[in-house]
């Protein structure tokens, strides 16, 4: 693949495909093993994939969290190859022979963040991150809740992955707070929804 141009994504979703989270720069992946890290680039806006040429067959593992595995009966992956469209005999992505193994031991370790939690933008168009640090393999997002600007729950979003991406453009424009508990503990959070 034409590095930085055409790239391979790998998604996965634990819920029926409903929201599908990009593996790679992800807090609920341990991240990949085994691929050369020049083959990881970005994409389409800093959409993060496989991009690059490597001409080698390689075993790749990608590293769940056991909570995550033991919490769903059913994992969901997805690949999807873009290219900007110009031929130079790079297009192209192969992969074979797919496994899925529990393991105990991971062989990279986590992506390290400054704070327990990130929440960004905080001016938004409806799109909203919401990031926590992992320190424990049994660490989720307990619950996740959106107040408008009186005080009145307008949606409740529930257990989440540790990385997870809202959709509020259904809510009117305005000033929002969103609660995020983990161990019970709530941090909140103001949003302002600027539609466009």
């Amino acid at each position: 693949m034409d590095a930085g141009l055409d790239g391979g994504i790998i998604e996965i979703s634990m819920n029926s495909g409903n929201t599908w989270q990009n593996v790679h720069n992800n807090p609920n992946v341990y991240q990949f093993y085994g691929f050369l890290p020049s083959s990881k680039d970005t994409i389409n806006g800093n959409e993060y994939c496989f991009s690059g040429t490597d001409n080698v067959w390689r075993d790749i593992w990608l590293c769940l969290p056991t909570v995550l595995t033991n919490l769903n009966d059913t994992i969901y992956y997805k690949f999807t190859f873009k290219s900007d469209g110009i031929n130079t005999n790079k297009e192209g992505w192969m992969i074979d022979n797919m496994n899925a193994h529990n393991t105990i031991i991971h062989p990279v370790k986590e992506i390290s963040q400054i704070d327990n939690i990130v929440v960004y933008p905080n001016i938004t168009n409806g799109i909203v991150n919401v990031e926590m640090k992992k320190t424990a393999n049994t660490d989720v997002i307990q619950n996740i809740e959106l107040y408008n600007s009186e005080g009145k729950l307008v949606e409740s979003y529930g257990q989440n992955y540790t990385k997870v991406v809202l959709d509020i453009s259904k809510h009117k424009a305005g000033m929002y707070y969103l609660n995020v508990t983990i161990n019970k503990k709530v941090s909140k959070f103001k949003i302002l929804y600027e539609k466009n």
